[in-house]
């Protein structure tokens, strides 16, 4: 920079400088290379500060700046350090009495383009300045949202328009141009604008000594009311603001802005509340929650809640709290998993509501329910509601409720074991006299005896046998109907299934000259999984049926197909189709109800108990089968028998059913000749059951010995020789000692043969329960009373050759 310049440029800076000295407003002079100032003389007599600072801005900053000032003070400097030409600041003193407003201006570069002096300009506010200023401020604040703001002298009953927010109102601006009274602005408005039912309100509300009152008392002053403008109807706000010296309420500004949108919020929020307030008296707290900020807002809290959280705050924090303070022990876990906020979103998906319940360490049982209440456009939850309430009377109602179901439910299971009981006894006492009309007909019919005699007891036995299948179908249907009918599923081959109906059902028709046949059209490469003793049951009910409704010459067909539906699963279709008698539409409608039977002509004989279809409509019913009946009167039945069933490759089967059948026939051909020369402990305590047990294995030769009951036949094995005994036959229902504890005894003694001797019980106990039980404490068999001899034979062997391998 030449000298000349620099001179000049000096000399005016001086003369700037002396001009300002001369106004309100002091310089100071800034050198950045060295980073110091020098205050001139009227500087430092009105800030009372020093000539020369070294180390700026940090020495002036302490000596003179208030503290939390400092920061915006520091950075003026640092902007004309980092090459700014102006910069400024506002700050107080350490006393902070004046308020200062600082200008630094770079005034001269050196060579380097480096700022080399600045000048600096500071003005001290004074209370008319900071009144301006403020009122500037006031005004300019107002006008933002404000149509219109005024400024008011009450005392000079004066009003002037000091702005409006695009441009001044008609209203307003054709009154100012005839008047400038507040009174008469408030009645202008009063007359012209304002709403019938508000007039009143409005006169009082806008009184000059009213508002004054207002001002110093309240300072801010608000009214609302409704205007009337060209049929429009409007809410307006007036806000007044004390601009007054002394604060009293003398000269203020009026500012006017529309609240339409603010009235109705308020209102509908209010509505809201008095909703809230309401819903209070149902609910024990309500949550607003904000899932995306992680806050809650109180809605309604009863006062014992307020006494732990807070109206807002964070939502975990204090979920976490409410289940460590208010929800008792045992639900804490629960309710940590409920109220857990990241697993809130994928739990309600879908859902406007998830609820649990608790007992709370305070009240008693609490409902706690998640609504929600806002989601995006991908069905994530924004917002949702938190709301508890009390349920102690509807959950007492609950668990009473429970209760009684519990208490119904026992009683149910006790009458239903009562039932059992009493079934399982009345079994057992039928059974035991048919065990000896049945016994002692077999026997008599292995002698010698006249005709007559033979016929007689060739019709006892026969009344017997139907007698006792009137009892198995009795409990059958008992079991049915009480839930107890189970099925246990086992590959079934077509051979033995067949088998069974050429021994059993071809007899039948031979008798009567009936036609049997077989269509067969099966999978013979398969065997199915169905409980073979039921399934049985089922068809010979139904082909039994058949031939005593067939007339002789007739003829009866068993129809079966196969169809694979599944890799594994197999339909069967079966059907049972006579040329029989058939019978009335009537009837097949009721045709499996329990103990129906159609008024007919025909013999007695032909009639049974009533009972077999019902039970064969129950066991279809288990296997999840159908059975439907086609018949018309003289020409004839079909049955038709629809069930699914799972099957394996008959190869599973094929070696045990060979090694079975090689058995069976060696049997027959020896006549049960292995069971001669074996010795049976007989346990039973019934003489006549004793007598016809005795006679049925003497006949093959076995060597008996009876114990009259349970006690007696476990000493008088204890007291035999090691094996002596090949099998002990035990009844069950015996004095003293029943069979389950006999047989319990026996293996318990500490010998070999204790824990190797067929047991095999012989009792009318005959529900599938009662052999599982027999089975449990340790016997090998059973055989239901009456004695079947075939039977009993074949048990016995098979249980003797057991011990034997």
């Amino acid at each position: 920079m030449e000298d000349g310049k620099a001179v000049t440029e000096k000399n005016e800076l001086t003369g700037l400088s002396e001009a300002l000295d001369n106004t309100g407003i002091c310089t100071f002079m800034y050198f950045p290379k060295n980073r110091s100032i020098t205050v001139p003389e009227k500087a430092r007599k009105m800030y009372r500060c020093g000539e020369v600072y070294e180390n700026m801005p940090y020495s002036f900053a302490e000596d003179f700046v208030f503290a939390d000032d400092r920061p915006g003070f520091n950075e003026m400097y640092f902007k004309i350090d980092a090459g700014a030409e102006t910069a400024t600041a506002v700050f107080h003193n350490l006393e902070q009495t004046a308020r200062c407003h600082v200008t630094l201006t770079v005034a001269s570069f050196d060579a380097s383009g480096q700022a080399q002096e600045v000048l600096g300009i500071i003005e001290n506010e004074t209370a008319e300045m900071n009144q301006t200023r403020e009122l500037g401020k006031l005004i300019q604040a107002l006008s933002s949202d404000c149509f219109a703001v005024l400024e008011i002298d009450f005392r000079c009953d004066r009003i002037k328009l000091k702005r409006t927010l695009g441009g001044a109102l008609t209203v307003i601006t054709d009154f100012l141009d005839q008047s400038d009274s507040y009174q008469n602005f408030v009645a202008y408005n009063l007359e012209y604008f304002v709403t019938e039912d508000d007039r009143k309100r409005y006169q009082k509300l806008f009184a000059a000594d009213y508002v004054m009152r207002q001002l110093r008392e309240h300072k801010p002053f608000t009214v609302r009311y409704k205007r009337q403008l060209n049929s429009q109807v409007n809410y307006l706000e007036a806000r007044f603001v004390d601009i007054s010296e002394k604060n009293d309420g003398s000269s203020a500004v009026l500012a006017y802005r529309y609240v339409d949108d603010i009235v109705r919020t308020e209102e509908k929020e209010h509505r809201q509340d008095t909703v809230f307030r309401s819903l209070g008296n149902i609910f024990y707290t309500i949550y607003y929650v904000d899932i995306i900020a992680g806050t809650y807002q109180e809605i309604t809290a009863e006062n014992v809640i307020q006494t732990w959280f807070e109206p807002k705050g964070a939502v975990d924090e204090n979920l976490k709290k409410l289940c460590a303070n208010l929800v008792s022990p045992e639900f804490r876990r629960q309710m940590l998993a409920f109220t857990d906020m990241t697993t809130l979103n994928e739990r309600m998906r879908g859902k406007k509501t998830i609820s649990t319940e608790y007992i709370g360490t305070i009240a008693h049982w609490i409902q706690a329910t998640f609504v929600a209440n806002e989601r995006d456009k991908d069905g994530n939850l924004l917002k949702v509601l938190y709301v508890t309430r009390k349920i102690d009377e509807e959950k007492e109602k609950e668990l009473s409720y429970q209760q009684n179901l519990k208490n119904a439910a026992r009683e149910a299971e006790e009458a239903n074991q009562a039932k059992t009981d009493f079934l399982s006894r009345m079994s057992h006492d039928i059974r035991t006299p048919l065990n000896g009309i049945i016994g002692m007909t077999y026997l008599a019919q292995q002698e010698n005896n006249p005709d007559r005699t033979a016929d007689c007891l060739k019709k006892i036995d026969t009344s017997s046998k139907f007698l006792l299948g009137l009892v198995n179908d009795v409990l059958d249907m008992a079991k049915a109907e009480s839930g107890r009918l189970e099925l246990h599923p086992e590959p079934y081959s077509a051979e033995t299934f067949y088998d069974y109906f050429q021994s059993v059902i071809r007899p039948l028709c031979e008798e009567k000259n009936i036609y049997f046949k077989i269509d067969d059209n099966t999978a013979k490469d398969v065997d199915v999984l169905v409980d073979p003793l039921r399934i049985s049951q089922v068809f010979f009910n139904l082909l039994s049926n058949a031939v005593k409704f067939t007339p002789e010459g007739g003829e009866v067909t068993f129809r079966i197909r196969h169809e694979r539906i599944g890799n594994d699963r197999m339909r069967i279709t079966s059907q049972v189709i006579d040329t029989g008698i058939g019978m009335s539409e009537a009837f097949q409608k009721v045709i499996f109800e329990p103990f129906t039977q159609e008024n007919r002509t025909d013999s007695a004989e032909n009639r049974g108990s009533g009972l077999g279809l019902a039970i064969v409509k129950r066991i279809v019913d288990a296997m999840g089968g159908t059975i439907t009946v086609e018949s018309r009167i003289n020409q004839g039945t079909t049955f038709t028998v629809i069930t699914e069933a799972e099957f394996v490759p008959a190869k599973h089967l094929q070696g045990q059913e060979e090694e079975k059948g090689e058995e069976d026939a060696g049997s027959e051909e020896k006549n049960y000749e292995f069971l001669a020369g074996k010795h049976v402990l007989l346990c039973e305590d019934h003489p006549l059951n004793q007598e016809i047990a005795t006679v049925l294995l003497q006949d093959k030769k076995m060597l008996v010995e009876v114990a009259e009951d349970g006690r007696i036949g476990a000493e008088m094995f204890r007291r035999s020789p090691e094996a002596y005994y090949d099998v002990i036959l035990m009844d069950i229902r015996m004095p003293v000692m029943n069979g389950y504890e006999a047989a319990q005894a026996i293996r318990g003694f500490d010998r070999e043969d204790a824990r190797s001797v067929p047991i095999i019980a012989m009792t009318a106990d005959a529900f599938a329960d009662d052999i599982r039980k027999c089975l449990a404490v340790g016997m090998n068999g059973h055989i239901s009373k009456p004695v079947d001899p075939v039977q009993l034979y074949r048990t016995l062997e098979d249980g003797i050759g057991g011990k034997k391998q």
